[in-house]
């Protein structure tokens, strides 16, 4: 009997334990699901989870994303949320259970009392168990083997618990490697550079939380969302989280790694590398922190901290930021996030291309962008230097630009919210963003799915709501989907609803502070299990009012139809009319010397030689600058930062008299904070350091000390003092 079971079990699991004993993080001297495993390159896309290596998911978990990967191996009463996609084999063990389709593309191993949502489609053979259910049918193109063997997971560990209970590791690894070198030549697909995910037993998985009783280990270039729990956390490079980081003990992050919530652990120290951010709170005990690495929030470590200054990494080589000239201004510690949304064809790219000038895949058809362009644009505001009697040289005849980061994500269509037209992962790459300009085609020449139409024939009034109502369902059916994990939390006597709501929300962007005013202002159950699809979509309407604010961009307002821009400008939001086309057409002949322009003057001047056509084009621009005080572009960015999200600009000096740095250099840097910050604001946001050692603050107009809780005002040029 032995015999048998151990030929059934290595034909079905010999490329699962070669490949893991190549893995450094799976050792076979103790338990081979003793940490959460995250390899290189690992991303969740709409709902599923994706690596081109292969996934092993320990006993008894949830993992409520699809999977997508080459081989697939679950244990007992694991469950799916989605479909599982493998291109080579998938092993479910007894008691599993799938929401929607099994696609396998070599054999299918299923164990009794396997159940699947959808169709089971296997390119191989089929070994299957007793009582499986496959509620849409099934089609096997090798043979089908139906049987009632014992557990293959169940036999695999007898073996190797035993040998670990009598001190036989080294047997136990040599059990493991015997097995992986007869099924070798099983596998004609052999790869020696294959990673593999490893869950642990007991784990739960989703785009909410990440939880483990085992340490975690993610590795570089992925894209995850959730908030990971687990003994202790290391991730690797330019990894980004939209979630945070929560352990018992050490928490390890890596050059030019975003983490998109709070750092927090309990007992153990944290590490941060170069060019790392953390957008928000950092709680620890001992704290090493890298001075070009960034913390959004308030850092609190009760042990020791030790600011590493080894030579920074190329600053340019970080993922989010883009080579963009900036005049004479470093880029911030906390740069501004705006981004552009809208449906497919609304000129959002255009828009990004005027803005940034940077080279951007520009086309008369839906889905010119996929993965969204990152760069830097400028709020536009009066350089304190016209208040003296030299210009600084950092401004253009006494008009600053404050560098801004801008996104341009893809293209939204109806039902995004949904996954529709890849919209799961549009809509996630808004979470970035500090507000959004929503552009719409004003001339009404693309219709509800951006497919080009005439001029005129579609109403963009239709649209005017269009992205915050996908983004509230979306953000609606997260909340949803992630509410049990609420409820359970409810049912402990220290439960917090704010802190609860705000780790459900903190990928996407939602701080304790903003959860807890909206929930105070929503009328809801003291119980969460009596929450209601209507009292979840309420908390989903204000959280993306407080974190995501819109700007609608009237854009192609120049061939528009002058009853679309009447209709657009009476809704009851704010609308800039726009040409982003016109924008851009300004900048090139700017460029080259043709005009005198700066981007956000209401007129221009010709200087150069220029053809009749291109006469004839400037005229259409300038008719409409002098309708709307410019093309709308600068006056789309302005609104948002100045006015929707409040922010004002100031000036740090280490001279007050001359308003200059240690270079002798007038007025170098311009930095945005929130209205109502104070010089200690100031402090931080230029350098953890300064604001660690602040001492006073001096206005550098009046000339005077200002005490710490002093409101700083539009145009302040200030003096930090401080002991760094």
């Amino acid at each position: 009997m032995r015999c048998i079971l151990v030929a059934v079990w290595r034909a079905s699991y010999g490329s699962f334990i070669r490949d893991a004993s190549r893995h450094e993080s799976v050792s076979f001297g103790n338990d081979p699901f003793d940490s959460l495993t995250i390899p290189d390159g690992t991303t969740v896309e709409e709902y599923d989870l994706v690596t081109e290596g292969n996934v092993m998911i320990g006993g008894q978990s949830t993992v409520e994303f699809g999977v997508r990967a080459q081989n697939i191996l679950a244990g007992e009463r694991v469950q799916f949320g989605g479909s599982i996609e493998a291109e080579r084999d998938c092993r479910l063990d007894v008691w599993c259970e799938v929401a929607e389709n099994v696609l396998v593309g070599k054999d299918a191993y299923l164990g009794e009392r396997v159940h699947i949502g959808g169709q089971l489609l296997v390119a191989g053979d089929l070994d299957i168990g007793d009582d499986v259910t496959v509620e849409e049918g099934f089609e096997a193109n090798g043979w089908i083997v139906i049987r009632n063997p014992v557990s293959s997971l169940v036999f695999y560990f007898i073996i190797l618990s035993h040998l670990l209970q009598v001190n036989e590791s080294e047997a136990a690894s040599e059990f493991a490697q015997e097995i992986a070198a007869e099924a070798e030549g099983d596998d004609d697909d052999d790869d020696d550079d294959v990673m593999m995910i490893v869950i642990p037993r007991g784990a739960t998985v989703s785009d909410d939380i990440w939880q483990v009783s085992t340490p975690a280990s993610i590795g570089d270039d992925c894209r995850l969302h959730g908030n990971v729990r687990a003994a202790s956390i290391t991730v690797g490079r330019n990894t980004n989280l939209f979630g945070s980081l929560r352990a018992r003990e050490d928490i390890n992050i890596d050059q030019r790694t975003r983490i998109h919530g709070d750092v927090t652990t309990r007992d153990g120290a944290v590490s941060i590398s170069a060019g790392a951010q953390i957008r928000g709170d950092v709680v620890c005990g001992d704290l090493e922190l890298h001075d070009d690495a960034e913390v959004y929030g308030t850092i609190r470590a009760s042990g020791k901290v030790n600011i590493v200054h080894s030579p920074a990494i190329d600053e340019w080589s970080y993922p989010w930021r883009t080579e963009t000239y900036l005049p004479a201004s470093r880029l911030p510690v906390s740069m501004l996030s705006i981004a552009l949304a809208g449906k497919p064809n609304a000129g959002k790219s255009t828009f990004y291309q005027a803005a940034t000038m940077a080279d951007v895949d520009v086309g008369n058809y839906p889905f010119t962008t996929i993965d969204p362009n990152q760069g830097v644009t400028h709020a536009r505001t009066r350089c304190p230097c016209l208040d003296r009697q030299s210009r600084c040289g950092n401004c253009t005849d006494g008009i600053r630009y404050v560098p801004v980061e801008l996104l341009d994500v893809a293209g939204l269509v109806p039902g995004a919210h949904e996954g529709r037209g890849l919209g799961n992962q549009f809509l996630d790459a808004l979470t970035d963003a500090d507000a959004i300009l929503a552009v719409v085609d004003a001339a009404g020449a693309t219709d509800a799915e951006g497919e080009p139409v005439e001029v005129g024939t579609y109403n963009p009034v239709e649209e005017a709501n269009f992205v915050e109502e996908e983004l509230e369902q979306w953000l609606a059916g997260i909340i949803d989907r992630n509410w049990e994990t609420v409820v359970r939390q409810s049912r402990a006597p220290e439960f917090n609803i704010d802190e609860a709501v705000t780790e459900l929300l903190t990928g996407f962007g939602a701080s304790e502070h903003t959860v807890a005013t909206a929930l105070r202002s929503l009328s809801y159950p003291d119980d969460p299990q009596q929450w209601s699809t209507d009292d979840q979509m309420a908390l989903a309407v204000d959280i993306r009012e407080r974190t995501k604010p819109i700007v609608l961009v009237a854009n192609k307002a120049d061939i528009a139809p002058a009853e679309n821009i009447d209709q657009l400008q009476h809704i009851s939001k704010s609308v800039i009319p726009t040409t982003a086309d016109g924008e851009r057409a300004l900048r090139r002949a700017a460029d080259a010397d043709l005009i005198e322009y700066n981007p956000g003057d209401a007129e221009i001047s010709i200087t150069g030689d220029i053809s009749s056509t291109q006469q004839e084009g400037l005229e259409t621009i300038q008719d409409l600058m002098k309708d709307t005080d410019g093309t709308g572009v600068q006056a789309a960015i302005n609104t948002v930062t100045y006015d929707l999200l409040e922010m004002i600009t100031v000036y740090p000096v280490e001279n007050e008299t001359r308003w200059t740095d240690g270079s002798n250099d007038m007025l170098p840097d311009a930095v945005l904070l929130e209205k109502g910050s104070t010089p200690l604001d100031l402090a931080y946001a230029v350098h953890s350091d300064i604001g660690d050692g602040y001492l006073h603050a001096v206005d550098a107009r009046e000339e005077r000390r200002i005490g710490e809780d002093h409101e700083l005002s539009e145009g302040d040029v200030i003096k930090i003092v401080s002991t760094a």
